[in-house]
């Protein structure tokens, strides 16, 4: 908004003081006579055109917020859902196994959430999407995997509760799942724990979608890690 009054009021400044040129120019050449006629029809154009730019100005404001700002493909760093920050990404954990183990799901990562809004929340519905770069879920997926953080905090690593598939989060707290990835199980798993943290970090793992649910207004939320 401030940048499309300072573009409005730089060209109506611009276009001012032309009219102003323009009626000193007319008043060299027709006199002191019709001076007073000059500069009316000088100040008549200067207001229209003020009036024009601002509105200019605000056309382009308006179709920035609409066809640009608005677009999810142009978050400039904003999670693609909202401007407001529902919540933030706190640990990106990978968990792989050899080939042998006896769990189901060898190539893992857990990723640890925070509640950042003033009110409690609630999560469901936990789906993961690859996309044209990210790594496909193993299946069957599992969305029964969310877990509260216990009273010495995640970065304790306490986890102390039944992981399930629907969660409430006061403000503030932290709470984290796990995705099952679909990597050759053959890899060494040091290998695929490096793989994992790359994407991480380049946000080429996947997209996460939860439902989330604040004073009872339900919303898709989709988180790209």
């Amino acid at each position: 908004m401030r940048k499309a009054g300072g573009v409005a009021l730089f060209i109506s400044t611009c276009f001012a003081g032309v009219g102003g040129l323009v009626a000193l120019l007319q008043y060299f050449a027709v006199g002191p006579k019709d001076l007073t006629m000059a500069f009316t029809h000088n100040m008549w154009l200067m207001l229209a055109t003020v009036l024009v730019s601002c509105s200019v100005g605000m056309a382009a404001y308006s179709a920035y917020s609409t066809f640009w700002r608005g677009n999810p493909r142009n978050t400039h760093g904003r999670q693609a859902c909202d401007d407001a920050v529902k919540i933030s990404l706190l640990d990106l954990v990978p968990e792989c196994f050899p080939f042998d183990s006896q769990l189901g799901y060898k190539s893992k990562v857990r990723a640890v959430f925070r509640n950042e809004q003033s009110e409690a929340m609630i999560i469901s519905g936990a789906q993961w999407s690859a996309g044209a770069i990210g790594l496909p879920a193993q299946e069957p997926f599992v969305p029964a995997t969310l877990q509260l953080e216990g009273p010495n905090g995640w970065e304790a690593n306490d986890w102390p509760g039944k992981e399930s598939e629907t969660l409430r989060i006061l403000p503030g707290r932290a709470f984290r799942l796990w995705i099952g990835l679909n990597l050759d199980i053959g890899i060494d798993p040091g290998v695929r724990d490096a793989e994992i943290r790359r994407r991480g970090v380049a946000k080429r793992l996947g997209t996460l979608e939860l439902t989330l649910r604040i004073s009872g207004a339900a919303e898709q939320l989709a988180v790209r890690i």
